[in-house]
């Protein structure tokens, strides 16, 4: 089982356990609530996407005992964003999951100009009274990871390892 199954998986339990808290301000207690119920959620997307995929049980066990932890691992995080908004006397609303979006834009060649759409789906949206968070699962940043630290702007045009930066941007600008 590769990586793009696991985060297959992934995806779809985090789809199923947070879409009923859409456009509602999250609180710890409703993440406690999807602690409790994930892992019965992940063993039936697991065997949903993967009855059919040949006889692997101990790849298979381990493959489960990682999606678990991962999920807990980010329900952990979601906490705590929770409680430093709280801090601040904020909160935060989950307001769209698997959001697709489409812009046409037109860019100037010289034979003039050229019509291109951008799109994609993005994972999640939530918003804060300050601000709002544009979540991609996939693209897994960690605190230590410097590919989000970028010196110019057109850098991320132009070296791919900004791939991730300019997905985001993209979502950002088409939100």
């Amino acid at each position: 089982m590769g990586a793009s199954a696991i985060g297959n998986i992934i995806y779809s339990t985090l789809e199923n356990i947070y879409s009923p808290l859409i456009d509602k301000v999250l609180t710890n207690e409703d993440i406690s609530a999807l602690e409790k119920i994930y892992p019965q959620i992940v063993d039936e997307v697991f065997i949903e996407h993967y009855k059919e995929s040949g006889n692997e049980n101990g790849k298979k066990t381990i493959a489960l005992h990682v999606i678990k932890k991962h999920i807990a691992n980010l329900l952990k995080h979601e906490k705590e964003i929770i409680e430093e908004l709280a801090k601040k006397k904020e909160t935060i609303t989950l307001k769209h999951l698997e959001e697709n979006l489409t812009a046409n834009v037109f860019v100037n060649t010289g034979g003039g100009p050229v019509p291109i759409t951008l799109s994609g789906t993005i994972d999640r949206i939530d918003f804060t009274p300050s601000t709002f968070r544009i979540i991609d699962y996939k693209s897994s940043v960690k605190k230590e990871d410097h590919t989000f630290n970028i010196e110019s702007l057109s850098d991320v045009f132009t070296d791919t390892k900004y791939g991730k930066v300019l997905q985001l941007l993209v979502y950002a600008w088409l939100t």
